[in-house]
Order: structure tokens, then C-alpha cells, then sequence
């Protein structure tokens, strides 16, 4: 086709130059002439591209074979590969089969010679003396060791868990060290239970008989360790009474100082004694998280620093009878608070105003604020955690308790187990104490 057009472009460049020359180029030949001339240059191109475009398909797919091509060659060259490496693995294989088939075949032999020899040893056997039964036991004997061995192994036991333990397991072992009596065993609750909202909704289970007891116990430790009740003139007097500003203390944290405090304050006040609960922890200012009243805006650290008035933070509290005097915020910044003669003008004031202020005090290891507040109030409670605080801290706080010239009457033995010993043996009673406390 390209060849057919080329050559009739040839001719018509010959009659181009025959027509140019006899007639001039704006003749009408002429322009049919260069008309056709330019047809057959149209024509030419598009047959040219025609031929280039079924070209580059051609090698287009010739491309796509190619890359088919080196595709297949390439799983081919991994299926080789990994047959060499399956080939090897299985050589591996049975090398290692073929040595524990020899292995497995000695073994059977040596058992299989080891089978006959003892059945010859066995056919050359004689019976040289006949066995005789051994003589009875000495029962009594052994009953008695045993029973020597199971007190001395139950003895042990006992001083290594003493030992081990670390903290005051009985009523008999943290009045025989501390030289304190008992004032009430606190109980602990079942776990997921608030010790505190059960107080409020069941009035009758242990924990809140526990408090009512200790209760019972301050109005005769009164008089039997010497506290201090306040006179009208703000002197200290001993009375019968239980004492009007009671403090409570702790060796270390968490052994249940807080809690304590908020039960006895509404003790109190359920009893008919107005009460106010102050808390003087000013650190933590725990107190507000665990009572059912609102969060004060302003509290005791303000009271002292003379920023709002005394009735302003003392708010009411959640049982009839019971304020709330409170930290409003934690302050770090406590050591001017308590040093400067407010505090003992604030409880001369408070004196006049209820009936007994129980005061929670910091706790007394590592801080001043509790042993200098401790000696402010009449008497002080310690409380104690059953089988958890250490002795030694135990002693050094009635030691600075008495140092200091406060005055320690007795001891809050708190969380311990209803089943334990140390619950003063109502373990052995539970079902005839069923009816007393019939919401445990």
C-alpha cells in the first residue's frame, strides 16, 4: 500500500511540474494537481501510522509474554529451591531414622540378653532361710512421740507466724506491750463492703456495735486513766465523764484512724451528745471523700488562718447532732498551722459549743502535727491494725504519747478477722450471737 502511494505521488510531482509550467500555479489543474498531492501525503501518514501502532502491539505483547515468561521462571527457580531444601531435610531424616532404628535394635538386644540371663540367674536360685513376720509395734511408744513431735512442731510453728508477722495478733499481746487496755475490737467487713455507709444502713451489725462498745468503754476510762475533761474555765480537771476533746492516732497510715474517727464522732452524736469531727489531717484531707455531707468550700486550714469564720466552714454532718469541721483541699503547708496558739483557742471555743470534738489526727511516725495535737486534747485513742502494725512503731508512739504529756487511755484494735482469736473468742459462739446481730 505504502509502495502504491509513493509511486502515485510520483506521477503526480511530474504532472505538478508539467501543469506549473504550462498554465501557472493559480490555475485550476494546477490546484487539483496540489489537492491531490496533498490526499496522497494524508494517505502516506496514516498508513505509516497505522503500521508503527500494529508495531508497537506486536511488541507490546511480545513484552507481556516475556514478563509471563520470566514470572513462570522464577516460581519455577523457587519450587527448585525449596526441593533442594526438602531433599536435604529428608536426607537429614533418615540418616537420623536409620540411627535410632540401630539404636532401637541394640537396645532390643541387650533387653532380650538381659531377659534370658535373669531367667538362667532365676533357675539357680535356692532358698537359704526362710522370712520370719516382724514383732508388733510398740503403739504406746509411738503415739507418744508423735504426740511429742506435734508440740514441739506446733510450738515452732506458732513463734516463726509471731515472728514473721510483725504485728499485734491478740488482745492479751497489745495490752501486755503497749501497757493500754482494749477499749473495742473493730471488726473488719467483707470486702466490696464501706464499713462506714454499712454503720448507716444496718445500725446492728458488728462494726457499729464495736464503736457503741468503745463508747461505753471511754465514759468509764474517764476517771480510770486520769483524762482531762475541760472546766469552764478551759482547765484541765479529771472527771467521770468521757473526755470532751478525744483524739485519735496512728503509728502509720492506713490502719484505719479515719474510719474510726467518723464511726465514734457519730456514735456520739446518735447517743444524744452534740459532737464535732474535726479533721486534723491536713495533708491527706481524707475525712471529706468518706462522709455523706458536702464538700466544704472552706475548712479548718482557712479557720486558722483567720480567711473565714468559724461557722462558716463548720458544716452539718450526716447523722442528727454530728458537724463537720474539715480540710476543704490537701495543704502541705501545715507547719504554721498549729504552732501559733490558734489551734488551742479554736478548741476553747469549740469546748463551749459541743459536748465532745473528736480530732484526726496525722499519723504520728515521720510527722509533728499528731503528737503536738495529741497533746492538746484530753485523751487520746491509738489505733492499732490487727495483725499489721509493727510493734516497734506501736511502742514509740505511746512512748512519744506519754513523752509529750498527752494523755493515752486506751487502744481502737481495728480490721480485725470476726473468726480470728483475737475477736475475744466470739468465733466459738457465732450462732448464739446470730440473734444479736442478725444483718452480719
Amino acid at each position: 500500500m505504502i509502495a502504491d502511494l509513493r509511486r502515485q505521488r510520483a506521477e503526480t510531482l511530474r504532472s505538478r511540474g508539467e501543469v506549473d509550467a504550462r498554465y501557472g500555479e493559480r490555475h485550476p489543474e494546477s490546484i487539483r494537481v496540489r489537492d491531490q498531492l496533498a490526499s496522497l501525503d494524508s494517505q502516506l501518514e496514516a498508513e505509516s501510522r497505522r503500521v508503527v501502532g500494529a508495531l508497537q502491539a506486536t511488541a507490546a505483547a511480545a513484552d507481556a509474554r516475556a514478563g509471563s515468561l520470566r514470572s513462570a521462571l522464577g516460581r519455577l527457580e523457587s519450587e527448585r529451591a525449596r526441593s533442594t531444601r526438602d531433599s536435604v531435610a529428608a536426607a537429614a531424616l533418615e540418616r537420623e531414622a536409620a540411627a535410632k532404628r540401630a539404636l532401637y535394635d541394640r537396645m532390643s538386644q541387650l533387653s532380650l540378653d538381659s531377659m534370658q540371663n535373669a531367667r538362667l540367674s532365676m533357675a539357680q536360685a535356692e532358698v537359704i532361710e526362710r522370712a520370719e513376720p516382724p514383732s508388733a509395734p510398740d503403739k504406746p511408744l509411738l503415739y507418744a512421740l508423735a504426740l511429742f513431735g506435734g508440740l514441739v512442731a506446733g510450738s515452732v510453728t506458732i513463734l516463726a507466724l509471731d515472728m514473721i508477722s510483725g504485728g499485734f495478733a491478740s488482745v492479751e499481746q497489745v495490752q501486755r506491750r503497749l501497757g493500754l487496755p482494749v477499749l473495742a475490737i473493730v471488726p473488719s467487713v467483707a470486702r466490696g463492703l464501706n464499713p462506714l455507709d454499712l454503720m448507716l444502713e444496718r445500725p446492728t451489725v458488728m462494726f457499729a456495735e464495736s464503736f457503741r462498745v468503745a463508747w461505753a468503754a471511754l465514759g468509764n476510762a474517764g476517771s480510770g486513766a486520769g483524762s482531762r475533761a475541760s472546766s469552764d474555765d478551759g482547765t484541765a480537771t479529771n472527771s467521770d465523764v468521757a473526755p470532751q476533746v478525744l483524739a485519735l492516732a496512728s503509728s502509720l497510715p492506713a490502719e484505719g484512724k479515719s474510719t474510726s474517727a467518723i464511726a465514734l464522732a457519730r456514735t456520739m452524736a446518735l447517743s444524744g451528745a452534740r459532737t464535732l469531727l474535726v479533721d486534723c489531717d491536713t495533708r491527706r484531707a481524707s475525712v471529706r471523700q468518706m462522709v455523706r455531707a458536702r464538700t466544704p468550700g472552706a475548712g479548718l486550714v482557712e479557720v486558722l488562718r483567720d480567711k473565714v469564720r468559724l461557722d462558716d466552714a463548720i458544716q452539718p454532718g450526716d447523722v442528727a447532732g454530728l458537724d463537720h469541721l474539715l480540710v476543704a483541699r490537701p495543704s502541705t503547708a501545715a507547719g504554721d498551722l498549729f504552732g501559733n496558739g490558734r489551734m488551742e483557742q479554736l478548741l476553747a471555743v469549740l469546748r463551749g459549743r459541743y459536748d465532745h470534738v473528736v480530732l484526726d489526727l496525722p499519723p504520728l511516725m515521720g510527722l509533728a502535727d499528731g503528737r503536738f495535737l495529741a497533746a492538746l486534747a484530753d485523751a487520746t485513742l491509738l489505733v492499732v491494725k490487727w495483725n499489721s502494725t509493727p510493734v516497734p512503731a506501736a511502742l514509740s508512739a505511746v512512748e512519744w504519747l506519754r513523752r509529750d504529756g498527752s494523755n493515752p487511755i486506751g487502744i481502737l484494735f481495728t480490721q480485725v478477722d470476726p473468726t480470728a482469736r483475737a475477736a475475744g473468742g466470739m468465733h466459738h459462739y457465732a450462732k448464739r450471737y446470730a440473734s444479736y446481730y442478725p444483718a452480719d
